[in-house]
């Protein structure tokens, strides 16, 4: 019976050292790294595979090769405003005001801005693909060096609220994935690390929020039965059965595919907008995975008596 006791106060002392380390997320402004994918689905080189099976590949992306611009005439060097990128086909070059007062000169911009123009349509989305593919490359090499402290997870429904003057804009459903790298071909495969999404209210700690076992129970329901949260339809109901629960004036799920442009909401939205976000693991895990062990020694010292 003391051994048992002993065991429980370990384990309290240690939740409570991990509260002392304890920061809660609202928004995913807070995490180290994100990504807004909507602006990708439509991409040469990126695949959302919203009908594979769940443990299979949800998004490939493959190295693009960007076609170099139209040669700038060595005239024309000097006038080209230095702030902007010609290689850059999302960014439109300038030429400084000088430039207007040589009419020969000028006239030659134009035919090279007009050959820009074309290279620039033809290589748009390529260099957008290859941006993400870049991004992806980088956070590869960094879950390599630090899978032990970091993980990447995809979001889903992304609630944006603003209550008690504190400004929440965080996802709901959240699955932890893994990268497939192919060196040979240039395609990263990014897939669920586990077999399950995971619900969080976590962003909601600390706040006065009405309903909480009954967003509980909700939580536990939709582990038990599972969800698919690419086909935002899977999980249109248990969203706004959510949105129900935290406000008496109701609140909305927009169903239309959304970037990182969403307004913080007087009243509980919830968004359609898959956010790819690279983050520590939250310290809170930890604290459950603890209660729950503390419990077990309750119920075991329970069972003695």
């Amino acid at each position: 019976m003391e051994t048992t006791s002993d065991v429980r106060r370990i384990f309290v002392y240690l939740r409570e050292i991990q509260k002392l380390n304890e920061k809660i997320i609202r928004t995913v402004a807070s995490y180290d790294k994100v990504i807004w994918l909507s602006e990708y689905f439509d991409k040469d080189g990126f695949r959302f595979h919203q009908d594979s099976p769940f443990h299979d590949g949800w998004f490939t992306i493959k190295k693009q090769i960007i076609e170099e611009p139209p040669d700038l005439p060595d005239s024309l060097i000097k006038f080209v405003d230095p702030s902007v990128d010609i290689h850059n086909p999302l960014t439109q070059p300038k030429h400084i005001e000088s430039l207007k007062e040589n009419p020969e000169l000028f006239l030659e911009w134009q035919k090279w801005f007009e050959k820009w123009g074309q290279w620039s349509v033809k290589n748009s989305e390529k260099f957008k693909t290859q941006q993400l593919y870049e991004k992806i490359f980088s956070i590869d090499q960094i879950l390599r060096k630090q899978n032990d402290i970091l993980e990447l997870v995809v979001g889903h429904g992304v609630l944006s609220w603003s209550v008690e003057n504190i400004q929440i804009l965080h996802p709901l459903f959240v699955t932890k994935l893994s990268i497939d790298f192919d060196a040979k071909k240039g395609i990263f495969v990014i897939k669920p690390a586990t077999d399950e999404t995971k619900i969080e209210f976590e962003m909601l700690d600390g706040l006065d929020i009405p309903n909480r076992d009954k967003l509980q129970e909700l939580k536990q329901k939709i582990v038990d039965e599972g969800r698919d949260p690419r086909i935002f339809e899977n999980i249109l109901s248990d969203l706004k059965e959510i949105t129900n629960y935290l406000s008496s004036k109701g609140g909305e799920v927009k169903p239309e595919l959304v970037g990182n442009s969403i307004p913080i909401n007087n009243n509980p939205i919830i968004y359609n907008a898959p956010i790819l976000m690279l983050r520590k693991f939250d310290s809170r895990l930890w604290i459950r995975e603890i209660n729950g062990i503390i419990c077990s020694v309750e119920n075991l010292s329970d069972e003695k008596l």
